[in-house]
């Protein structure tokens, strides 16, 4: 019966280890997609201050448009990190 509990307590740590290094895969995952959409957002902002752009009022739009949808997709994923990353202090805390 002991070994019986030793051997659940082995899966139980093999099972926490995995699921803690599956959430940190993902982490890490996210924060390299939000620094590439921040290249690309910087990309864009150093393109707007060109002088062919900066006096084209419609390409401005069409890249202040592409900016807006790079930073609500970076907010979704700061989301998504924050939220592993509180379900991460859940595991390693309990």
């Amino acid at each position: 019966n002991q070994s019986n509990i030793k051997k659940s307590k082995e899966d139980n740590i093999y099972f926490i280890n995995k699921e803690l290094n599956k959430i940190k895969n993902k982490m890490k995952k996210i924060e390299e997609e939000i620094d590439a959409l921040e290249n690309e957002t910087n990309k864009i902002k150093a393109e707007m201050l060109s002088p062919e752009i900066n006096t084209d009022y419609l390409k401005l739009k069409e890249l202040q448009d592409k900016i807006e949808n790079l930073d609500n997709t970076i907010y979704i994923k700061m989301e998504e990190w924050e939220e592993l990353n509180s379900k991460l202090n859940t595991i390693t805390k309990g």
